[in-house]
């Protein structure tokens, strides 16, 4: 039986709702402003991050810090780009919507 440490369950938390977000590990890091080697590090579990560093990752994925102390839920895509899409403002919902419905019309010519 595998035995998982706080910080190996925080780091898989941490990849996890990264990857639901849209995020490589080099975007993130820079938007952390750490190494990809230090996140890289802190998602398998080989260094442990701060509080503080837990709430910087959580506000910049836009999750409450509870959620990297569970393990995560399977990605909600629907539920994410929904999320995203109401941050937009106006102009840029409309210029998605034109991007989709082109989308649409790709699918339906194959």
């Amino acid at each position: 039986m595998e035995r998982f440490t706080l910080s190996r369950r925080v780091g898989r938390a941490i990849a996890k709702l990264r990857k639901c977000e849209g995020l490589t590990q080099a975007k993130l890091s820079e938007l952390m402003k750490v190494e990809k080697e230090t996140l890289s590090r802190i998602e398998t579990g080989k260094i442990s991050p701060t509080l503080e560093r837990i709430e910087q990752i959580a506000h910049i994925l836009n999750r409450p810090v509870y959620d990297f102390f569970v393990e995560p839920e399977e990605c909600d895509v629907e539920k994410s780009v929904f999320e995203f899409f109401k941050t937009l403002t106006s102009s840029q919902k409309q210029f998605v919507h034109k991007m989709v419905r082109e989308i649409a019309k790709l699918r339906h010519e194959n």
